[in-house]
């Protein structure tokens, strides 16, 4: 457990290096998260209908991903590289906004990642702790206790991944244009 936490510490650095790797010019000129794209944004309408469309087509896709790579892999190898990816990403996004907006990136950050992202990062440390256990018990449940609880573990998936389309589309974009009128 101790070894896992400093695995997940040097993925969340790991993702602020590599932003750093890029430098700042990079990140300027081509990120989304700079001057230019947010007054774009707030200048721009919200279809939420067809938003919400896109969305889950694109979310629907990376679910099918990380459902495909956690069946590939050993559960707890995938838990650790679930967990390692969503810190780096995280002191990447971290990196990046504070490089192109300064402090009050980290705001637009996390204004663009909730309420989603918790939906999202619920859905996916909950198949990724569960396809550990199975990894901890080097056996699967074939019977009807496992079948049960595979449809039920199934089904709050779905809850949650739908319930952050659903925020990701009509919650989220409502959020972003509240924080581009306070900055």
């Amino acid at each position: 457990m101790k070894r896992e936490w400093w695995i997940i510490l040097l993925a969340f650095l790991g993702g602020i290096a590599l932003t750093n790797l890029l430098g700042s010019e990079l990140l300027t000129t081509y990120g989304i998260l700079n001057e230019y794209f947010l007054r774009q944004y707030s200048y721009q309408t919200v279809d939420e209908n067809r938003l919400f469309c896109h969305v889950a087509v694109e979310r629907m896709q990376a679910a099918f991903f990380f459902y495909i790579l956690g069946r590939a892999m050993d559960g707890r190898i995938f838990a650790l590289l679930v967990k390692g990816l969503a810190a780096a990403m995280f002191g990447f996004l971290s990196v990046a906004a504070i490089v192109n907006l300064g402090a009050r990136g980290i705001v637009v950050v996390l204004c663009g990642l909730f309420p989603q992202w918790l939906c999202y990062l619920a859905a996916l440390f909950l198949y990724a702790n569960w396809r550990s256990r199975q990894g901890e018990n080097r056996r699967y449940d074939t019977g009807a206790g496992g079948l049960g609880a595979a449809v039920t573990l199934g089904g709050i998936l779905a809850v949650c991944i739908l319930a952050g389309i659903l925020a990701e589309s009509w919650i989220n974009p409502m959020l972003l244009a509240w924080v581009q009128k306070i900055f």
